[in-house]
């Protein structure tokens, strides 16, 4: 490979250690929002949850340490020319971009501030504490902790706008997700090659790089030319019609059904998932949904209806807990349970 080519080569893509970066940091905030404790600070501390906190603490640092070393690498790393787009297009994925930086500081910051200022310290895995460094302020420490709760949702819907999204179609809503790295031709392309076969595919889209479709640097712009033919697909057929044809395709297309179209869905039908239990209180039956898997040993059965308000009481207060009958009518009386 000649120097020209290389140069034009290092200027159309990202390198590798920028996408290994870029794909590093997505996974692991994944990671640490699905292991988040969340909830009330005695949630979040509770001995139960004592792994799922180490863990999240650990990749949180991770976070940061990844970003800093991102943004040093941005200062010296040669990057892709950008396409030519108007300037309010340029301005918005340049505030976009700003905006997701912005969120991968402040996650890992907010919650190290957070629990330090209510007098926890971080703690990670293999039991490495770090002790608070900052003076205690209980309910400032427990607004920060909020917030970082906040921003973690933020940047989760930032990265589902960019890479999955629910479409709309000719009878209601499908969801379709787009990926990116080295997943990105194996998964993507079946769609496309869909949109090829009905017409609706755009040169663009035919020739795209999807290893470069990334959650921070890929440009607005660049986004709609991937969704204006996604759209003009989805648009064409029901949600019958697009679960049959991504069957066919072998294309990651799911439908979002309501309520009414789950209680007549044919696949539930055919393996016999809902299950018919008595109400002798109403004297009707009811429909419930079955057993979650279907084996040939000892098949799992749901044998009895769900419990009534208030019917086990007295098992668990009296029985459980050791409330006395006398207490448990003065819940009652009370309103409490």
């Amino acid at each position: 490979m000649n120097k020209n080519n290389m140069q034009q080569h290092s200027t159309e893509r990202y390198g590798g250690f920028a996408r290994f970066l870029h794909w590093a940091t997505a996974i692991i905030v994944l990671i640490a929002f699905i292991f988040g404790p969340g909830g009330s600070e005695e949630h979040v501390y509770s001995p139960q949850r004592d792994f799922d906190r180490h863990l999240h603490e650990t990749l949180g640092l991770c976070v940061l340490a990844l970003v800093v070393v991102r943004v040093i690498w941005r200062m010296f790393d040669t990057r892709p020319e950008p396409p030519p787009v108007p300037r309010w297009m340029d301005v918005s994925a340049k505030a976009v971009q700003g905006l997701l930086y912005v969120l991968l500081f402040a996650l890992p910051i907010t919650a190290i501030t957070g629990a330090w200022l209510e007098g926890h310290p971080l703690t990670l895995l293999g039991g490495v504490e770090i002790p608070p460094l900052v003076a205690k302020m209980h309910a400032t420490g427990a607004t920060i902790a909020t917030i970082h709760t906040w921003l973690g949702d933020a940047i989760l819907w930032l990265a589902g706008a960019i890479l999955g999204r629910i479409w709309e179609c000719k009878d209601g809503y499908v969801y379709a997700m787009y990926w990116g790295g080295a997943s990105g031709p194996r998964w993507n392309s079946p769609l496309v090659r869909w949109m090829e076969s009905e017409g609706v595919a755009t040169e663009f889209i035919k020739g795209y790089d999807w290893e470069t479709l990334s959650l921070i640097q890929t440009p607005p712009e660049i986004l709609e030319q991937i969704a204006a033919p996604t759209r003009a697909l989805f648009q064409k057929h029901t949600k019958e019609e697009l679960l049959e044809g991504a069957l066919e395709h072998n294309a990651q297309v799911y439908p979002l059904n309501s309520t009414a179209e789950i209680a007549v869905n044919p696949q539930l039908a055919a393996r016999d998932y809902w299950v018919e239990l008595e109400h002798p209180e109403l004297g009707v039956s009811i429909t419930y949904p079955g057993p979650w898997a279907k084996t040939t040993e000892a098949p799992p059965r749901v044998t009895r209806r769900a419990p009534l308000i208030g019917e086990h009481n007295e098992e668990i207060y009296v029985k459980e807990m050791g409330y006395s009958e006398d207490k448990l009518r003065e819940l009652k009386r009370d309103g409490i349970i």
